[in-house]
């Protein structure tokens, strides 16, 4: 429940900073709301991460990705609406940032079929590559 209370209070506070420097809904949701969102995410993968549990870190946000796509297909579901929510938005920016999505799970999904012998050190390529793009 507090939870549920915090998420309206903070899509107001977006709201309020939106209108105020003019970021638009979809900027806005992805700095302040997107941010704070996945905090706790961010909180358990990087605990993980630093105990060597990888399995548990990209379960995780695979997990934290797949649990938001169901969401919006069971809005999707029980809309009353004809046409699907995730086709109303009328800008771009919703479009880009799904590639963006797509396009960094993917990498780090492929991450892992490289060979350790190509690491920077104790960093692999691909982790370079995610931070890059």
């Amino acid at each position: 429940m507090a939870t549920w209370v915090a998420g309206v209070v903070l899509s107001d506070a977006t709201d309020q900073v939106d209108s105020r420097f003019n970021l638009g809904e979809a900027l806005g949701g992805l700095i302040l709301l997107g941010v704070a969102g996945t905090l706790p995410e961010l909180a358990i993968t990087a605990s993980a991460a630093i105990n060597g549990d990888l399995g548990l870190a990209t379960g995780n946000l695979l997990g934290g990705i797949a649990m938001q796509t169901l969401v919006l297909v069971l809005l999707d579901a029980t809309s009353r609406s004809k046409t699907p929510l995730t086709s109303l938005s009328k800008v771009l920016e919703p479009i880009i940032e799904a590639i963006f999505v797509i396009l960094l799970v993917t990498m780090a999904l492929l991450g892992p079929l490289l060979p350790a012998s190509v690491a920077i050190g104790p960093v692999s390529p691909i982790s370079l590559l995610i931070v890059i793009v």
